[in-house]
């Protein structure tokens, strides 16, 4: 019996298995939009090798899933925002500023990304995130995958491979690895608080054993922005929740006073047990190696901006005309390489975002469900941290989480109750 013949059972069973992937992740698209989300932490960064890549592969998946079985009932209705249109002002801007870099490739190619890798998962989401039985399985996706990346990495901490520092997820950065697990952490947190997911004993206990693991998962990524971040998130969601019950603040200023008093005792014991502790140092933090490097980087932004205000040095500039590949600040790439004119439109739609998220909280919220709340109130504190990150991490083109996290905001006010809606009755207006 040849190699071959023996090799078509497992290739016959690899087959089947995979169509029966597809077709779920066909049949579940707000699942696999979720995971396209962060795709390059579930293949461990660039340990796929070749051309599988799964950042276009879920996306392509995804995207199918909404468009060809809402084309075919006929529900697709959209209504543009404003929003929408800063965008995609924002979006020709970057185009335009290709012609203005030392190299036109790379700049057309910046661009591109944006445009495929940001723009186009934010306008799937504007186009068919319309209930809130969708976010929810959103949400739910995330915390499931944030949950399992942690306890990978927990068992990669016990095992012989690990000698303290850093912990990586094979080969992925560990800054999207822990902003996937602060993401998830907040969904924990939130929901649990609210009940979002069961009134069960069982699901509190699910939540409340989310909570750490998330939390051990970033200590042992080592990286400070997505646990400030989250940290400042957090303190946004309790501002929103108990703003009008001083009660609650005179509660929680009493644990913070007990916690400084107390520190002395905790301290040394966190110290000595939680890993990479160290690195969460305030004088590490302000003063350490990699505060220093992102100086560096924004001063390199003030030397540019000085020579080239208002235009820019043209999309992808600042990688060309300094020794760094971008600045770790989504407002310093901005000006940098498309100038006060980029930076100004950029803002116009921050703002129109921001005024849905304020028309949500003052009409709809109050006369939402306690479920409901509770999912606008997740995503609302999600933007805020990872807005916070985008700020000290990441560059301009790997921001596909946080435009589609804007563009459920801009959804908020108009999304349904029924999770049965068709389009046609729930446009988005």
């Amino acid at each position: 019996m040849s190699n071959l013949e023996l090799h078509i059972p497992g290739l016959l069973l690899a087959s089947f298995v995979g169509l029966c992937i597809l077709h779920f992740l066909f049949r579940k698209p707000e699942i696999t939009f979720a995971l396209f989300l962060f795709s390059y932490i579930i293949e461990g960064g660039d340990l796929i090798p070749g051309l599988i890549d799964l950042t276009p592969i879920l996306l392509f998946i995804s995207f199918a899933g909404f468009f060809f079985p809402a084309i075919m009932k006929k529900t697709i209705q959209y209504s543009s925002k404003s929003s929408d249109i800063w965008l995609l002002i924002f979006l020709f801007i970057l185009f335009g500023g290709s012609y203005l870099t030392p190299d036109l490739q790379s700049g057309l190619k910046k661009a591109i990304l944006f445009a495929v890798a940001v723009v186009l998962p934010y306008m799937i989401v504007r186009f068919f995130f319309k209930t809130y039985k969708q976010i929810k399985v959103f949400l739910i996706t995330i915390i499931v995958l944030a949950t399992g990346i942690a306890l990978i990495l927990i068992f990669i901490s016990f095992s012989p491979i690990y000698y303290g520092g850093r912990l990586q997820l094979f080969e992925a950065n560990p800054i999207p690895t822990a902003t996937l697990l602060a993401v998830g952490l907040i969904i924990a947190v939130i929901g649990l608080n609210n009940n979002l997911f069961s009134k069960t004993i069982q699901g509190k206990a699910i939540c409340i054993a989310i909570i750490p693991l998330c939390l051990y998962g970033m200590f042992l990524s080592g990286v400070r922005g997505p646990l400030i971040s989250v940290v400042i998130g957090l303190a946004f969601y309790l501002l929103i929740m108990y703003i009008r019950q001083p009660r609650m603040w005179i509660r929680m200023a009493t644990i913070v006073f007990l916690l400084l008093m107390t520190f002395n005792i905790w301290n040394p014991y966190i110290a000595s047990k939680v890993p990479n502790s160290r690195l969460y140092n305030p004088r590490e933090i302000i003063k350490g190696a990699s505060a220093q490097q992102r100086l560096e980087r924004y001063q390199a932004t003030k030397r540019l901006f000085a020579q080239r205000p208002l235009f820019g040095g043209g999309t992808d500039g600042y990688a060309q005309r300094t020794a760094f590949n971008y600045p770790h600040n989504i407002f310093l790439e901005i000006v940098s390489d498309n100038g006060l004119i980029g930076l100004l439109v950029f803002l116009c739609f921050l703002i129109s975002v921001l005024r849905y998220a304020i028309l949500y909280l003052t009409k709809k919220f109050r006369i939402s469900h306690q479920s409901e709340k509770a999912i606008g109130l997740i995503i609302l504190v999600i933007v805020v941290t990872l807005f916070i990150e985008k700020q000290i991490s990441c560059s301009l083109t790997t921001h596909k989480d946080l435009f589609s996290f804007l563009a459920i905001i801009v959804n908020l006010p108009s999304l349904s109750s029924n999770p049965n809606v068709k389009a046609s009755k729930n446009a988005i207006e």
